[in-house]
């Protein structure tokens, strides 16, 4: 053991809880093989045994998993009744049976609670403070567990925690933890009372959410005077957007990785961070009966934390015990694609000389509403955020538009991914060409109601460096081959050290991107547009070009981009889709978060705010809202809309969720529940007697009726 490890060591056991099923299952093998690799690497002997503690439906029969590892059954909750339509309040309710019963024992002193969902990237060390016993556990410090994020929930944490423990609310969860046993046994209990109220409470239900059970543990933990070391290297939870770079000198950065959120991406790779419409994607959620032994492989240029997740769940499936399935389909009501029909029409946009024509082009305004630009791989910017747009294709109705429109050649989507919105008409030319359009015509598909679209790039520069891109390498890189991601590639800081390209393949890749965020360098947020246009929004133009090349990324000697704006400059280090400051100090841009679009009704993207009793007074709708009991779908799934002290109430068969009045308009009601936001527009005005509930993410329709008086 070498002397810098502590003496005695201090082994902790690792405590896996899991539910019964498929999905489950597989996240699970992954989980205990990387468990096994890291325990053999742990140097100081810390990272002890493993216990799986899982709960399935009772009188199951037992599932293969149970032959490799040590596993501790306990009966699930029966759903719907026991597990109040919450199944996660399982992991509680079956951490204190099973300590209850005795048959969760540990031989060490110390106990990691990790989930199917977590990966090792290194040995963890016991890093629970030895000259401090006031500390009993280590906790990552969850940034959307903050017991002070609004004063709806300080006025939660505040009730259920008392006074006396308020104070002493951490933000923390309760996996990944590392615990002393003892304490785990006095957290338990608590835990699982406080969650199981906390589901019970209308206020609280609607306000944590799919949360609710962490914030149960972090009360529990505050009323037991269970303190936590917070530390924000224990775990690291990746996406598109955030936790893009996880190592550091070749090292892994965190200790353990949390693959809660999706990755998605373009097929060259470019960060689709505001949108689940990547053609490239993975996310656990897509694989509810198996994850295949072989993932589609990544693009070249995904983040580091996309590469590196699916060649772990790789690596994981090839040394397997047992065969792991071999071409195991995804859920049935999902695929890798998470967008099939856009990338589709997005490939055909390749052979579309109308897209050649508008891609990298903008600032356009709609009539009275913009700015709107047409970037690479079908994404469209719009005032109401992130849609995409395509070449019609004959499945997707071939741009069929109502009379007397024809024909569009491009189409789209405001409203989810799966049915364009609007149809494009491009001018063209006496010989029936495309010509460069300064106007176009904008459908909408349903209505034909056609607004016409002008470009303004007034001040724009004159063609400059980048002009002769082809425009078409910014309509997407072909699909890619098949393949897998067990081939290495070399990361330095995030960035691919060993991926090199020339100034024109990487001006090629930027033709059409943004806005990247350049505000530390004076410059703003700027669209790389055609003919070498930069564009900060406005009045504020610029230009754009890239220099030198064929270096390796991560050596410094790959591209350079300049961007000039306003008489700033910035220079900036091109590798893939991350671009660091040539002057070091750590600057980079990146490209700015923006909602995905969801104009599937009008009001779906007005600011709203928490109703308040001057709305109620000022709404008849609010009040006649209020006054009833209303059906959703089917008079089996009664709704109510009620007041609560912090705001608006809306009880439903799935949870509870909130509702507010629509400034813009009388007849609408928004309602969100079930992390989705709906726009109710009843009818008829007056004294409306039923509604129609439009999804804001993907268009859903669902009706509903008045089905007496309220009983609240």
């Amino acid at each position: 053991m070498p002397s810098s490890c502590p003496q005695p060591a201090r082994p902790y056991h690792v405590l896996l809880t899991a539910s019964s099923g498929a999905y489950q299952e597989w996240q699970t093998r992954a989980f205990y093989h990387h468990y096994l690799v890291q325990r053999r690497h742990d140097a100081c002997g810390e990272l002890g045994g493993f216990t799986r503690l899982l709960t399935r439906p009772a009188g199951a029969p037992a599932d293969a998993l149970e032959a490799e590892m040590r596993t501790v059954v306990v009966s699930e909750l029966k759903k719907g009744s026991e597990d109040l339509g919450f199944v996660v309040l399982n992991r509680p309710h079956s951490v204190v049976a099973a300590l209850e019963r005795g048959s969760l024992t540990f031989d060490e002193q110390w106990v990691l609670v990790a989930e199917t969902d977590h990966l090792f990237l290194k040995p963890l060390p016991n890093s629970l403070p030895a000259d401090d016993p006031s500390v009993e556990a280590v906790g990552y410090n969850f940034h959307y567990m903050d017991p002070r994020r609004s004063p709806r929930t300080i006025g939660l944490v505040r009730r259920f925690a008392g006074e006396a423990h308020y104070a002493g609310v951490q933000q923390v969860g309760p996996s990944p933890i590392l615990i002393t046993t003892a304490a785990l046994r006095r957290v338990a209990p608590a835990w699982e009372e406080i969650s199981f109220a906390l589901k019970k409470d209308a206020e609280a239900d609607a306000e944590f959410g799919w949360m609710l059970e962490m914030w149960g543990y972090s009360i529990a933990a505050a009323k037991v005077s269970l303190r936590h070391k917070l530390d924000p290297l224990l775990q690291i939870e990746p996406s598109q957007q955030f936790g893009l770079t996880i190592t550091s000198g070749g090292r892994p950065t965190h200790g353990i990785y949390h693959y809660t959120f999706g990755h998605e991406f373009s097929r060259d790779g470019l960060p689709f961070i505001d949108s689940r419409a990547g053609e490239w994607a993975f996310d656990k959620r897509d694989y509810q009966k198996y994850l295949p032994a072989e993932v589609p492989a990544p693009p070249a240029c995904v983040s580091e934390a996309a590469f590196l997740l699916v060649h772990l769940l790789e690596r994981a499936a090839a040394a397997s015990a047992r065969p792991w399935p071999r071409g195991a389909a995804a859920s049935p009501t999902s695929t890798i694609e998470h967008a099939p029909a856009v990338a589709r029409a997005v490939d055909a946009m390749r052979r579309s000389a109308a897209a050649a024509a508008l891609v990298g082009t903008g600032p356009w305004w709609w009539g009275d509403d913009g700015p709107f630009y047409f970037l690479r791989s079908g994404v469209l910017h719009t005032p109401w955020g992130t849609g995409r747009w395509a070449a019609a294709v004959d499945e997707q109705g071939g741009g069929a538009l109502p009379s007397p429109h024809g024909r569009a050649p491009l189409v789209v989507f405001l409203c989810g991914h799966v049915r364009w919105t609007h149809g494009v008409l491009v001018p063209t030319t006496a010989g029936g060409g495309v010509a460069e359009p300064h106007r176009i015509t904008i459908v909408e598909r349903s209505s034909g109601e056609a607004v016409e679209a002008t470009l303004r790039a007034d001040g724009a520069p004159a063609a400059a460096t980048a002009a002769d891109v082809p425009t078409r390498a910014a309509l997407g890189d072909a699909p890619p081959t098949a393949g897998n991601a067990s081939a290495p590639r070399a990361f330095v800081d995030g960035v691919r050290a060993d991926f090199a390209e020339s100034a024109e393949a990487a001006a090629a890749r930027l033709l059409a991107t943004g806005p990247w965020a350049l505000g530390w360098a004076g410059v703003g947020d700027v669209y790389l547009l055609r003919g070498g246009a930069a564009h900060a929004g406005g009045s504020s133009w610029g230009t754009w070009e890239v220099g030198g090349g064929g270096g390796g990324g991560g050596g410094g000697g790959g591209p350079t981009l300049t961007v000039r704006v306003g008489g700033r400059a910035a220079e900036l280090r091109v590798s893939c889709w991350r671009l660091h400051a040539t002057g070091g100090g750590g600057r980079h841009a990146d490209l700015v978060w923006r909602h995905p679009a969801s104009r599937c009704f009008p009001t779906c993207s007005d600011k709203t705010a928490p109703l308040t009793d001057a709305d109620v007074r000022r709404s008849a709708l609010a009040r006649h809202a209020m006054s009833r009991a209303w059906s959703w779908g089917a008079r089996s799934n009664p709704i109510g809309f009620a007041r609560s002290a912090d705001g608006a109430l809306l009880q439903t068969p799935w949870g509870h969720g909130t509702w507010t009045v629509v400034p813009s308009r009388d007849d609408v009601l928004l309602a969100e529940f079930a992390q989705q936001r709906h726009m109710l527009r009843f009818e008829p005005k007056g004294a409306p007697t039923r509604f129609t509930s439009t999804r804001c993410s993907d268009g859903d329709l669902v009706s509903g009726e008045d089905i007496g008086a309220s009983a609240a």
